[in-house]
C-alpha cells in the first residue's frame, strides 16, 4: 500500500485500495452501508471502479468511504496526497482491529492449528487454510497484534468479513454445498438444527453456510472431522476442501471405495477357505469309509 503516481485519478485509486485490501467493490458497499445506516448495493460502488463505468466520485461518496474505513487518507483518494493509510499510532490500530465487528464475532479461543490435518491438500489449499486459521480466534488475533503488519488485518477482515448482497464474492459454493452434503448423508439424516446441535454452534450459521452467504470456518471444519471420524473411518479433509478423494477414509487411509473391495478380497479368501476345508474333510470321511 504506497504512494500513489500523479497518473492516478480517484477512480483508479479506489480500484487500486479494493485490490490491495483483497477486498471486493461488494464488500466496500457493505462497509459503508453498516457504518452509515444508509442501503448501498455493490453497483454504487462498482460504477466507480475503471472497468465498471467510471462514474465521476463525489464528495459525499468520499465522505461516507472515509467514514466506514477510518483508516484511510481520504486525501489520499480524492487528489493523491500522501499515503493510502492514514499515519496510525500502534495504539489506534490495535484499537480499531479489537473494537471491530469482525474481532467480537470470533470465539475467545480455538484449537492450535493441526499441520497435519492438511497434509492431503494441494499447496495452493494449504495456504489458504493456514491463513484462515491465523484468525479464528481472538486469542489468535491477539497474539497476532504482535507479529503481523496492520495491513496483514485489512486484509484478513474485508477478505472474509464485509459481506453484502445475496452472495459474497469471497464464498466457496462447492465448499458449502459438500457441507450440506455431509448433514444430509449422517445417518440418520438430520435438519439444520439438528446438526447445529452436534456442532455445538446456532441454527443460523448453518442456514448461512447452505445458502452460500458465508464458508464454514477452519475451526468449524476441524470440529467436523474431530465429530464425524471414528476409529474406523476418518472424515476426509481433502474432500472437504477440495471435493478430491471420496467422504470418508478408512483410519489407514483407504477410501470407501478401498474398503469395500478389501472386505470383497476378504470374503473371497474366506470362501476359499471353507471350500478347502470342505474338500479336506469330504477327502477324509472317504478315506475313512474305506
Amino acid at each position: 500500500m504506497t504512494d500513489a503516481t500523479t497518473s492516478e485519478t480517484p477512480n483508479t485509486r479506489l480500484a487500486k485500495l479494493i485490490k490491495d485490501l483483497g477486498s471486493t467493490d461488494t464488500a466496500i458497499a457493505k462497509a459503508i452501508a453498516i457504518v452509515t445506516g444508509k442501503s448501498i448495493s455493490k453497483t454504487s460502488v462498482a460504477t466507480h471502479m475503471p472497468d465498471g463505468g467510471n462514474k465521476k466520485i463525489k464528495p459525499e461518496f468520499i465522505t461516507n468511504i472515509g467514514d466506514s474505513l477510518p483508516f484511510l487518507n481520504t486525501s489520499w483518494l480524492e487528489s493523491g496526497n500522501g499515503k493510502m493509510l492514514k499515519d496510525w499510532s500502534s495504539k489506534q490500530q490495535n484499537d480499531f482491529v479489537l473494537k471491530s465487528k469482525w474481532y467480537k464475532d470470533k470465539p475467545k479461543k480455538s484449537e492450535e492449528f493441526n499441520e497435519q490435518s492438511i497434509a492431503g491438500l494441494i499447496p495452493k489449499v494449504q495456504d489458504i487454510v493456514r491463513e484462515n486459521a491465523k484468525w479464528d480466534s481472538q486469542e489468535k488475533v491477539k497474539k497476532e497484534l504482535k507479529t503481523s503488519s496492520f495491513k496483514d488485518f485489512l486484509k484478513a477482515m474485508f477478505t472474509s468479513t464485509y459481506s453484502s448482497g445475496t452472495l459474497r464474492a469471497d464464498v466457496d459454493k462447492d465448499l458449502c454445498n459438500r457441507f450440506k452434503e455431509l448433514r444430509l448423508m449422517s445417518n440418520p439424516k438430520q435438519s439444520q438444527q439438528q446438526f447445529a446441535d452436534v456442532l455445538g454452534i446456532k441454527r443460523a450459521m448453518i442456514t448461512s453456510i447452505e445458502s452460500w452467504r458465508q464458508n464454514p470456518s477452519h475451526h468449524l471444519m476441524v470440529r467436523m472431522w474431530e465429530i464425524f471420524s471414528s476409529t474406523s473411518k476418518e472424515l476426509s479433509f481433502k474432500w472437504l476442501h477440495t471435493g478430491e478423494s471420496d467422504m470418508y477414509i478408512s483410519a489407514s487411509g483407504d477410501s470407501d471405495v478401498a474398503i469395500g473391495l478389501k472386505i470383497k478380497q476378504l470374503e473371497d479368501q474366506l470362501v476359499k477357505k471353507e471350500q478347502i476345508i470342505d474338500m479336506m474333510l469330504a477327502g477324509q470321511g472317504q478315506r475313512f469309509s474305506h
